[in-house]
């Protein structure tokens, strides 16, 4: 394992920052890659980004979103890392109903 800072990115006028707090991995592609069973891939190279569906909270906006504020919870689609960087039409919204 190796830990790797890196410094934030600034945001375009359209982007948001998500805080990853759970992320999952592909079944059909990432597992049998990690079990050594993926005949596309036979020689994994790690480290590696796992999971492209990632479920967090929104800490900083470009200046031109106006569909999600600082604190809302969204599902997104970038990469399992400590935070992304996302256009703002690549995440969902998730009711304040839904527990997780």
């Amino acid at each position: 394992m190796e830990w790797i800072s890196e410094e934030d990115s600034v945001l375009s006028e359209d982007e948001i920052r998500v805080e990853t707090h759970a992320c999952g991995i592909s079944i059909g592609a990432e597992m049998p890659q990690y079990l050594g069973t993926d005949p596309t891939d036979v020689e994994p190279v790690y480290p590696r980004k796992v999971g492209y569906e990632s479920a967090g909270r929104v800490i900083e906006i470009g200046r031109s979103v106006t569909d999600f504020k600082v604190g809302d919870r969204v599902i997104a689609f970038y990469g399992q890392q400590t935070s992304g960087v996302i256009p703002s039409g690549k995440a969902v919204g998730i009711p304040a109903h839904v527990e997780w």
